[in-house]
């Protein structure tokens, strides 16, 4: 099992960001029994604040992150996971990218099962607009240090509002249940123990992550 605390320190991170412009970064540090221990992740910037606006769709100038649909109102937005490593690591590869892709699937079965419309989009969108999306939005972040991966589901209201958070692969304690809009979810994230990436089990805690979902709705 590999071992990570996602908490302010030293060192940097690696990651996508939601923005060109503002791009919150993570904070964290990594390790493993083996003694794999990458640099400390750390986050810089400021996460983009909450609006009240209504959800006016995205902008032509919003970075690819940004989702190009906000859903219809009473369905679900499920946005492509956002994915951390530390920082020195190569971009996400075939692996890991395939990895999101399931998470990004099983979150899609997860939103089918809630009924309505479902709006799953493509790689990289996975923030809704600053004013928000019409439709509830499922999404995940994706964390992977080594051979060993951890997964917390993000699940979220119409509009600009807070995020709840929700742990799915790995050992995980939360500092904070939930996050504001746009924030990365990783700031309250502390990952004791990764599972091993060829093993995660994404049926495991899926009915919390529906029972988020119906309160989210």
């Amino acid at each position: 099992m590999l071992a990570l605390a996602l908490v302010s320190g030293c060192g940097g991170a690696r990651q996508e960001p939601d923005t060109a412009a503002d791009a919150p970064l993570s904070d964290g540090r990594t390790g493993s029994e083996t003694g794999y221990s990458p640099p400390p992740i750390r986050s810089v910037g400021e996460a983009p604040q909450a609006t009240s606006a209504v959800p006016s769709g995205p902008s032509p100038k919003d970075a690819p992150e940004i989702s190009r649909s906000v859903g219809a109102a009473g369905g679900v937005v499920v946005l492509w996971p956002r994915i951390v490593q530390p920082r020195g690591s190569a971009p996400p590869d075939a692996s890991l990218r395939k990895i999101a892709g399931d998470v990004q699937s099983t979150l899609a079965q997860i939103a089918h099962k809630s009924g309505g419309p479902v709006d799953v989009r493509p790689e990289p969108e996975r923030v809704c607009p600053k004013s928000g999306c019409k439709a509830a939005r499922l999404g995940a972040l994706v964390t992977r240090a080594g051979h060993g991966c951890a997964v917390v589901a993000v699940v979220g209201r119409a509009g600009a509002s807070p995020a709840k958070l929700v742990a799915w692969a790995g050992r995980i304690s939360l500092s904070a249940t939930e996050v504001p809009f746009r924030s990365p979810a990783e700031q309250v994230v502390h990952v004791t123990d990764y599972v091993p990436c060829e093993k995660l089990d994404l049926s495991q805690h899926s009915a919390d992550i529906e029972a988020a979902l119906r309160s989210a709705r």
